[in-house]
C-alpha cells in the first residue's frame, strides 16, 4: 500500500541522513544478498554459478568497505 511505502521511505531517508549515502547503499546491497541467500536456503533452491559469484562479490565488497571505514583517515601531506 502507499502508506507503508511512504513510511518505508521516511525511515530510509532518516537512516541515510544518519549514516551517509555510501554506507546506506552498501547496507542495502548487503540486505539484498542476504535475502537471496536465505531464500535459497529456506526454499531449497540451488543457486546458479552466477548467483554465487555475484553474492560472493557483494559480500566481499561489503566486508572490504567495513574494514576501510574503520581505519582512521590518513592525514593529507602539504606540498
Amino acid at each position: 500500500s502507499g502508506l507503508f511505502f511512504y513510511i518505508y521511505n521516511e525511515f530510509a531517508f532518516a537512516f541515510t541522513a544518519q549514516v551517509g549515502a555510501v554506507t546506506s547503499s552498501v547496507l542495502n546491497t548487503a540486505k539484498r544478498v542476504i535475502i537471496i541467500v536465505v531464500s535459497a536456503i529456506i526454499f531449497g533452491e540451488a543457486m546458479e554459478r552466477n548467483t554465487v559469484i555475484g553474492s560472493a562479490i557483494a559480500i566481499g565488497g561489503t566486508f572490504a568497505y567495513s574494514l576501510a571505514s574503520k581505519k582512521a583517515p590518513a592525514k593529507a601531506k602539504k606540498a
